[in-house]
């Protein structure tokens, strides 16, 4: 694996200014002391921009960093956490930032995995309505979404010129599963006035992704699931036992065994007798949580005491709070050029809820295949031990998907993902597209297998070759 601390540990504030930086931007620039945290972070830029050039009371925040090491300077990350509603600053403080607040200490500590060791880095809070952005909760649909964040790129491109021509990338992770493919697809689109505004958007990173419906991701391998991690979630046999008797009543007892083939038999079929009235995935969560109160769909091994992620969100009852690093430390909101406001890491506003039920816009048969074709790389990641969407439900999804010509991958993923001499994973490429499966990570995989998340990002930037994946 490459070095995995490129930056100093001292920086040179006004070298990193000028990689980014230029005239015009000084209003954005961010000091690197933040409250409560003992360590300079780098030199950042942050504050607001809006969804349109006609449209000023529609504004996202943005909090963009440099890249501090010998790599990535020519390349821009943009970092998209899900919900939808989820604010992507918990992905500065509690992921891919170059610090990490403790969910039982409230400590900062320094990311030697820091993803702007490896590209200049952005995250967002994303729609309009999510975190510190500026103006009303409203939109309905992805075209809606991307449409605003297209809107969103050429102001930022406009405001900081450097960007312009920079190889973009589109990473997340959960409903970022459905915002990435249809903003690549907007931008892919049109191409004519986002390469004028200098936007040279490369491909798309998602982990733990909601790229597929509820049946895919979750009910048809949820026997399958069941009986492979009964020991991890706690359940007994009597549950396995009433899980795998559901599922023969609906006809997906066997469905991974059965259709989880490579290639492809063709379109996967719901059975017949299949009721989501009668959910397996919602009888097994109710099981684990009985078993097992501190139970959290984002990590299944989780042990009491009950944890709270660095940003105040209970992974348990899956509820944002407001204690939380910005509203505990209200200098740190100015200090970064966010409204006073007070800050909640994902919101359920009614339009969100709207959003999150869509019976439409899955990008799997939709915007999804084309952007794979457009893109250099695309990498789709899940974390083995991710409840939230079931592992096996990714895999399910791409072999339901035509692109390039073929449905699905057309040979099973076999390949040996390594992380510092040991096994991390199994992975598997074709036509594009990259499907990683990332051994015992959480739905947030650069929380709980940072190195893994760390060195897959430079695979996707192109740092490393596809066998280095390997060793």
């Amino acid at each position: 694996m490459a070095s995995t601390c490129t930056a100093s540990s001292v920086y040179n504030i006004s070298e990193l200014r000028s990689r980014l930086g230029s005239n015009g931007t000084e209003k954005f620039e961010i000091g690197t002391r933040l409250p409560n945290v003992s360590f300079e972070i780098p030199p950042s830029w942050g504050g607001y921009l809006p969804v349109s050039n006609k449209t000023k009371d529609r504004e996202i925040y943005f909090w963009m960093f440099p890249a501090t090491g010998d790599v990535g300077h020519d390349d821009l990350v943009i970092w998209f956490n899900g919900g939808p509603g989820c604010s992507s600053l918990s992905g500065v403080m509690v992921e891919e930032g170059p610090l990490k607040i403790d969910g039982k200490t409230h400590v900062a500590q320094k990311n030697p995995y820091s993803w702007t060791n490896l590209t200049n880095m952005l995250w967002i809070d994303q729609p309009v309505g999510t975190g510190f952005s500026r103006g009303e909760a409203k939109n309905m649909s992805m075209v809606e979404v991307a449409q605003e964040f297209n809107g969103f790129l050429v102001s930022l491109y406009s405001t900081f010129p450097k960007l312009r021509g920079k190889k973009l990338w589109l990473a997340g992770e959960s409903f970022a599963g459905k915002f990435i493919p249809f903003i690549a697809d907007h931008i892919y689109t049109h191409k004519e006035e986002n390469e004028k505004a200098g936007i040279n958007l490369q491909g798309i990173g998602m982990n733990d992704a909601f790229f597929m419906d509820n049946t895919i991701g979750k009910e048809l391998p949820a026997v399958q699931f069941a009986q492979e991690n009964a020991k991890l979630m706690k359940l007994n046999q009597s549950d396995v036992d009433s899980l795998v008797k559901l599922g023969k009543e609906i006809g997906i007892d066997d469905y991974v065994e059965k259709y989880l083939t490579y290639p492809p038999a063709g379109p996967l079929p719901v059975p017949s007798a299949f009721n989501q009235s009668k959910s397996v995935y919602s009888a097994m969560k109710k099981m684990a949580k009985k078993a097992n109160p501190c139970f959290s769909p984002f990590y299944i091994i989780n042990s009491a005491p009950c944890p709270l992620d660095g940003m105040g969100l209970d992974p348990v009852s899956e509820v944002g709070h407001t204690n939380n690093y910005f509203n505990n430390n209200p200098t740190s909101k100015q200090i970064i050029h966010a409204d006073n406001v007070s800050y909640v890491e994902c919101s359920h506003k009614h339009p969100f809820k709207i959003m999150k039920n869509s019976k439409t816009e899955f990008p799997l048969n939709t915007v999804l295949p084309s952007v794979i074709e457009k893109s250099k790389r695309t990498v789709i990641q899940h974390g083995a031990y991710d409840y939230v969407m079931l592992p096996n439900g990714s895999a399910l999804a791409i072999q339901n998907m035509t692109w390039g010509g073929l449905q699905g991958f057309q040979k099973q993923p076999s390949s040996t993902l390594m992380v510092d001499g040991k096994n991390a994973g199994t992975y598997h490429i074709e036509r594009n597209l990259t499907f990683v499966m990332v051994d015992k990570a959480s739905h947030m995989i650069p929380v709980y297998k940072p190195k893994a998340g760390y060195k897959l990002l430079q695979y996707m930037l192109g740092q490393i070759s596809e066998d280095k994946l390997s060793n």
